[in-house]
């Protein structure tokens, strides 16, 4: 069980910290000095409003750094007691616990020996909470068990035990693979017999067996070319169907041709009377007018005439400068491209070159 913690309140044994030193004395000769100066800033700076002042009052005072009580009175002691182990009811909250299987597995390892107690009882604390969830109960999870001890055995009971050990470890007898056994030995043994047989008569001709005259016929038939019919398309034949056939109305509707419609450009093209005898009213007239233009448009006598004072102009010693072209030495361009180096000249071929400068010869 836990002890909660009740909100904090104050008896009168304790001493609220920070209070106002027992010796208030010494704080009169300063506030004597300084009380004109504080009583005109509160006249200046403090509103008079009831209302207002009212309304400043706090509800709950409560001191903002007020420490809790631990000394409160005997007879209004509260306490509250709450369950260490809340029991989970909510479904997440029993799902959230580890399956009971792998809790014991725990337990059964050697190294559960050198975990802490506190780890310990946790461990021990969930293996309870999971088996007494309302999902292992479903499953129907028991309790761990403990192991029994095995009994130890009298010496007749021991002897007992090792010759039933011994009829175990003897390899069973597959009746099976004795009857393959006895089928292979009668096999050789016909073998064995057929070779010690006489050689026949004739030996070395066909013997037909009986009914192999029917298997040859088949196979003589089977042996020769298939025949196929000709592709040569046959001579047509008036019959007496084709003679008095009578066509249906859809296929005389079918097989009458097409019939278009005339088309005369000039009559699809003319126009009307009306409209070669239309006579424009003004309205029309001035609308099909161009508009005209009280302003002139302002175009010079001579457009290409240079001004009087770019003739009068004079070029500073930068716009010179600028306007002389660079001088560029040509590095790239030989005097005599085709001239040969003289260490060309002084060259002495070498074996590999030799070697090189032969043709490939393929033999063919």
């Amino acid at each position: 069980m836990l002890m909660k913690k009740l909100p904090a309140y104050r008896p009168q044994c304790c001493i609220t910290p920070l209070a106002v030193a027992a010796e208030h004395m010494c704080f009169f000769p300063e506030l004597r000095s300084q009380y004109s100066k504080l009583l005109e800033r509160y006249q200046c700076m403090v509103t008079k409003n009831k209302r207002i002042w009212a309304l400043a009052e706090p509800r709950r005072q409560t001191g903002k750094y007020l420490t809790p009580c631990f000394c409160p009175e005997i007879g209004n002691r509260k306490v509250e007691i709450v369950r260490d182990d809340i029991p989970a009811r909510t479904r997440t909250e029993q799902l959230a616990f580890p399956p009971v299987i792998r809790l014991m597995q725990l337990k059964e390892r050697d190294s559960f020996k050198s975990f802490s107690n506190q780890r310990k009882s946790t461990v021990n604390r969930m293996l309870r909470k999971s088996m007494l969830s309302l999902y292992s109960r479903l499953s129907n999870k028991q309790p761990p068990t403990k192991k029994e001890k095995p009994k130890k055995l009298t010496d007749a009971e021991e002897t007992l035990r090792q010759e039933r050990l011994k009829k175990l470890a003897k390899p069973r007898v597959d009746i099976n693979k004795e009857e393959e056994k006895k089928e292979k030995a009668a096999k050789l043994e016909k073998l064995e017999k057929a070779k010690q047989q006489k050689i026949p008569k004739g030996y070395g001709f066909m013997v037909k067996p009986k009914g192999a005259g029917s298997a040859l016929r088949r196979f003589k038939n089977l042996s020769k070319p298939r025949q196929y019919e000709s592709d040569e398309p046959k001579e047509w034949v008036l019959t007496n169907n084709m003679k008095y056939y009578t066509p249906s109305d859809r296929i005389l509707k079918i097989s009458k041709p097409r019939i278009y419609e005339v088309f005369d450009p000039e009559e699809v093209y003319r126009v009307k009377e009306t409209a070669l005898n239309y006579r424009a009213t003004q309205r029309i007239r001035e609308l099909a007018s161009p508009p005209v233009y009280q302003h002139k448009p302002e175009v010079k006598e001579a457009p290409f005439k240079t001004s009087p004072n770019a003739l009068k102009a004079k070029t500073s010693q930068r716009i010179v400068e600028l306007a002389t072209p660079k001088d560029y030495f040509d590095k790239h361009t030989r005097p005599n491209p085709y001239k040969v180096s003289p260490n060309a000249l002084r060259a002495r071929i070498t074996p590999r070159l030799r070697e090189l400068a032969k043709p490939k010869t393929y033999m063919l």
